[in-house]
């Protein structure tokens, strides 16, 4: 996603959207756990997105993503 263009951040909201969909109807091959799994995952990327947009929003929000994404390493 780039920051600042909310086309981009409506586009994933899309995509998501349709893989819940795509988990709905299809759930009675998808078993339980992996279900729930994904909506709890598809649940946080809401609140991010919501989160990510707040911080735009606000005068010092990209300057703090920025130093968040600077100082934070991620190992998959």
């Amino acid at each position: 996603m780039n920051k600042g263009n909310p086309w981009s951040i409506t586009a994933y909201q899309d995509s998501q959207r349709q893989f819940k969909a795509k988990m709905d109807n299809d759930k009675m091959l998808i078993p339980d756990n992996i279900y729930y799994r994904n909506l709890y995952f598809l649940d946080m990327d809401k609140q991010l997105i919501k989160s990510l947009t707040v911080s735009q929003q606000e005068e010092q929000g990209t300057l703090a993503l920025q130093h968040y994404c600077d100082k934070k390493e991620l190992s998959v």
